[in-house]
């Protein structure tokens, strides 16, 4: 390292690092920055299952978090770090033990679209699955055969104020489910929202809201060592809609979705009226219109 060379901070912009996926920047209005790793990409040599996860920050705090390869349980056990349900992302069988094993130990899929703009962030990823793994139980390289899963996660970051993660299946066989690992526990505020802030109310927390399926269940709210877990559970074949928004505290998202005509309205208490019309579940090439304040 040459010491003489001065500093230089990276742009405050959203780039796309191929192989590892999608990293949004943006700003909050009161000029906190946010940024989230969207994981979409064939490099798999860090041993993870995780294709889908999202870690996100806000206000340099961690709204949702990765468990990497040292946590253990509150009972001392130490967590396979390459689990998929450690990830922020779906878990294809009725187990959570059953991680993804994709096409085989090194394979894993691109993305099919990326875009990256000033007012939103866009990504369509189709995850196909043969395999599962029991990192529990057996050993890393030993898969078992599965049923065919092919699951589309699309991927939208409305700049600067919430993400929305759309899960389709185009092939599926058992219900999936959907994990959040944030910092904070979890509150069940009522029948499709959750928020998970830190304790006193000082700083950002995250709200999530289900708008997708029209009924779900709960398999898991619980801490699980250094982070969360919060596992939402639909039908087989079933997509997952949900909403996820850094707030100070907590404020009612309204939101509602046409599946005929993929329209997704989103309103809060504090201002936002929008309307997305997204693409077809799994278009290549094509992108969401993102209309603020009607």
């Amino acid at each position: 390292l040459d010491p003489q060379i001065r500093p230089l901070a990276p742009s405050w912009v959203s780039c796309q690092r191929l192989g590892l996926g999608i990293v949004s920047k943006a700003r909050r209005r009161d000029g906190l920055p946010v940024w989230s790793l969207y994981r979409a990409g064939a490099a798999t040599h860090h041993m993870d299952f995780d294709q889908g996860h999202l870690h996100l920050t806000a206000g340099n705090r961690e709204l949702l978090g990765d468990y990497g390869y040292h946590a253990h349980d509150s009972d001392g056990t130490a967590l396979p770090a390459a689990a998929t349900w450690l990830h922020n992302t779906l878990t294809y069988g009725r187990r959570r033990e059953l991680s993804s094993g994709y096409t085989g130990l090194e394979r894993a899929p691109e993305p099919i679209t990326v875009h990256l703009g000033g007012d939103f962030d866009w990504c369509v990823h189709r995850i196909i699955n043969g395999n599962y793994r029991d990192l529990t139980n057996v050993g890393y390289r030993t898969m078992i055969p599965a049923a065919r899963t092919v699951h589309v996660r699309h991927y939208l970051f409305v700049k600067p104020d919430y993400f929305v993660l759309w899960d389709t299946f185009e092939e599926a066989d058992q219900p999936a489910t959907f994990w959040l690992h944030p910092r904070h526990p979890v509150t069940q505020k009522d029948s499709r929202s959750f928020f998970a802030g830190p304790e006193g109310g000082e700083g950002i927390g995250l709200q999530v809201r289900f708008v997708l399926p029209a009924s779900f269940k709960v398999v898991e709210n619980a801490r699980r060592g250094p982070l969360w877990s919060l596992g939402v559970q639909g039908e087989a074949g079933g997509p997952f809609l949900a909403i996820l928004a850094p707030q100070p505290q907590f404020s009612p998202i309204l939101a509602t979705f046409h599946p005929t005509r993929w329209l997704l309205r989103v309103e809060t208490d504090d201002g936002l009226n929008d309307t997305l019309i997204l693409p077809p579940p799994g278009s290549a090439g094509e992108l969401p219109q993102v209309k603020r304040g009607v």
